[in-house]
């Protein structure tokens, strides 16, 4: 980014491993990193102001070369917009973000007998952060007023840790049953502690500290959680004659994020498969495996989610939350049959199909505020999601000779969910962002499900919601309008109304027909190349940047240029009609399809020869150098920076919401042994 240094982390790491003596053996871990910044990563302020400005003025000097302020955040009448000029805050506003994290685990390991093991672990993940952003005292706001600055500072400190211990027993009973038996006790514990002051009044200039703030602008907020998990499981494999396989596993979880009247649940898995193979001889089938599992886990909480809730706006006390004490774990139940085929001796192929259902999720549900004593809503396990999934893979050695080796992959998948059952009405999902309430929930629905507008696009369809179609037209860019307003400043589309009469409806569905992935690997020699082309075939996405930009002029679509005179919109049909006040409609739904090239990486390990040709064979015995680059292409009719756009990382809210795209990266390697 222009004016930013960008990120520079140092990191450092050391393993320890130490066998004591032939019963007793000792390993650890520790790293080190260093994180600096002086651009937020999860901002896009920069990136949104930029897509706003104009194409054709200079943000050095926007008002000609006379203008007296760099980067004027003012921009000419004729160019203006709310967003001012990217570049001001980029040069005038000072940020420093600094996070130090270290990583740490132990393990020991006694084994007293031949199939008795005793293991102990620790693990800890610390990071300590530390930011601060800072505007002189003159700040040039939007209007071109200069401000009192402002100050802010931040810092958090945030601890997990984990102790585990373990008692494994391996015997084999009859010459051919093998039996493993493991028992475990988990102790989890998190802490968060953060505190932030700020001020938007400086009396002095030049003085980045939090005594340079007007007292009575000060903002202090702090914050501190603890959460505490213990576990307590079991399992019991058995394996016969390397052919029967069955697994058994029973789990009892207590967690401070429950309820304090449903502290501990218990769940449960239970596996096995059959190497059918051995038993039914089919020429060319070198492996075949039947399997099937099922099993339960728990979806824990958020922290404030069991308790009452409360805001302070100057000085007043409102209630928001009830508290829960009966809230319990989301349990998810999954049923798994899997197929696994070695044929050709070239070709593995898997085929699983999976069910899985999550009973008592957690819903943010309203509530009648005379019966709650004035409280506007309560966390409760109010609903049921349903899914199912399909998975394939084929993987092949076409060639694998003594110097070539050409290797190829494929994999896809496919997923519905669906809610079966939603504890409230109807409502619409805030998907973050610039809150845009795109997204659906409704019992009986598939979870992703877009609602909004939907525009009319025939004649036929204006005869089937029953309107008068002389008066109707359909416009160059292809909508429904009245001829009255055809080439006017009041020209919009018009809205399909469903039998209720209400004009939203379904417009997009964010889920895909399928993903897919293919590989290649080529060896030839001491060469090798390997590529993975990833991505989706169907499924929406919600191109809300594009929607955000038309109320100001600012998308490309709008240029009306290179189009025929008779066919030119006016501004106001895409700033006004089609852009709608932000409300979500059919016009911005855009497929979602895309194969992109993950990765691409070329490899090469020098011989012994090479080594002593280039004089270094004393030095190292082995050396390889390599080039890796992701998201190198991208293939789609998404018209906007990225297909890969979501909201809050939830690929259910597949909305485009002025995320910076995907970086592509290069990086070289150099390994060497000695």
């Amino acid at each position: 980014m222009p004016f930013r240094s960008g990120q520079f982390r140092q990191s450092a790491r050391a393993n320890i491993d130490q066998q004591i003596n032939p019963k007793l053996d000792f390993g650890s871990s520790f790293t080190y990193s260093l994180n600096r910044n002086d651009y937020d990563p999860n901002d896009s302020q920069g990136w949104f102001a930029l897509l706003q400005s104009p194409p054709d003025i200079d943000l050095t000097r926007p008002n000609g070369a006379t203008d007296p302020v760099e980067f004027n955040p003012v921009l000419p009448s004729w160019a203006a917009n709310a967003r001012g000029n990217p570049l001001y805050g980029l040069k005038n506003t000072a940020l420093g973000l600094r996070r130090e994290r270290i990583l740490g685990s132990a393990n020991l390991r006694y084994k007293p007998t031949s199939w008795l093991r005793l293991e102990g672990q620790y693990g800890t993940d610390r990071s300590n952060t530390n930011n601060q952003d800072y505007n002189f005292k003159g700040f040039l706001n939007s209007s071109g007023v200069p401000t009192d600055g402002g100050l802010g500072l931040s810092n958090g400190v945030n601890v997990a840790e984990n102790l585990q211990a373990n008692a494994i027993a391996t015997k084999v009973f009859f010459g051919n049953l093998s039996s493993t038996t493991r028992a475990t006790y988990l102790l989890e514990k998190q802490t968060n502690n953060s505190f932030s002051a700020s001020g938007n009044v400086l009396t002095v200039v030049g003085v980045p500290d939090l005594d340079a703030i007007n007292p009575a602008n000060n903002f202090v907020g702090s914050s501190s959680t603890t959460r505490n998990a213990q576990n307590y499981f079991i399992s019991q494999g058995f394996d016969f004659k390397d052919k029967y396989v069955a697994d058994f596993l029973v789990r009892r979880d207590a967690s401070s994020l429950f309820g304090s009247a449903t502290r501990w649940a218990s769940f449960y898995r239970m596996s096995g498969s059959w190497r059918w193979n051995e038993d039914l001889k089919i020429p060319g089938i070198q492996e075949g495996r039947l399997r099937a599992s099922r099993g339960t886990a728990g979806v824990r909480p958020e922290f404030a989610d069991q308790y009452e809730t409360y805001s302070v706006n100057q000085g007043q006390i409102s209630k928001n939350q009830l508290g829960n004490k009966n809230l319990k774990p989301a349990t998810q139940t999954e049923n798994e049959y899997g197929l696994n085929v070695t044929f050709l001796d070239r070709f593995d192929a898997e085929v699983v199909y999976a069910e899985r259902n999550t009973e008592d999720a957690f819903l943010r549900v309203p509530l009648s505020l005379a019966q709650s004593g004035g409280f506007q809503n309560q966390v409760q396990n109010a609903a049921t999601v349903s899914a199912k999934t399909w998975e394939f893979s084929l993987q092949s050695r076409l060639y694998d000779g003594k110097d070539v080796s050409y290797n190829v992959g494929f994999t896809a998948d496919r997923t519905r969910q669906r809610i079966d059952k939603l504890g409230r009405a109807p409502y619409r999902v805030n998907a973050g962002g610039q809150s845009q309430n795109v997204f659906y929930y409704a019992e009986g629905e598939a979870l992703g499900i877009i609602y909004g507008k939907k525009w009319l696009r025939s004649m036929d369809e204006v005869a089937q919601q029953g309107l008068d179609q002389s008066l109707f037209t359909v416009n160059s860019d292809g909508y429904v309008v009245r001829k009255a307003q055809l080439n006017t400043g009041a020209e919009a589309p018009i809205a399909f109304r469903n039998a209720a009469g209400s004009d939203q409806v379904v417009i997009g569905d964010v889920n895909p027909d399928f993903s897919f992935g293919f590989t290649q690997n080529l060896r030839f020699k001491n060469l090798s190349l390997y590529a993975l082309i990833d991505g989706v075939k169907g499924g929406d996405i919600y191109n809300f940047t594009k929607q955000w930009m038309y109320q100001d002029g600012r998308h490309g679509t709008q240029g009306q240029g290179n189009r025929p005179e008779a066919d030119r919109r006016p501004l106001a049909w895409y700033s006004g009609g089609l852009y709608d006040g932000l409300n979500a409609n059919s016009h911005f739904v855009e497929d979602g399809s895309y194969a992109r090239l993950r990765e691409l990486s070329v490899a090469y390990q020098f011989t012994p020869n090479l080594l002593r040709k280039v004089g270094i064979n004393g030095l190292a015995n082995g050396f390889k150098f390599s080039i890796v680059g992701r998201n190198m292409l991208t293939w789609t009719n998404y018209s906007g920076f990225d297909p890969e756009a979501n909201s809050g990382g939830d690929f259910n809210f597949r909305i485009d919401g002025f995320r910076y795209p995907n970086f592509r990266t290069v990086t070289a390697m150099i390994d060497v042994s000695f």
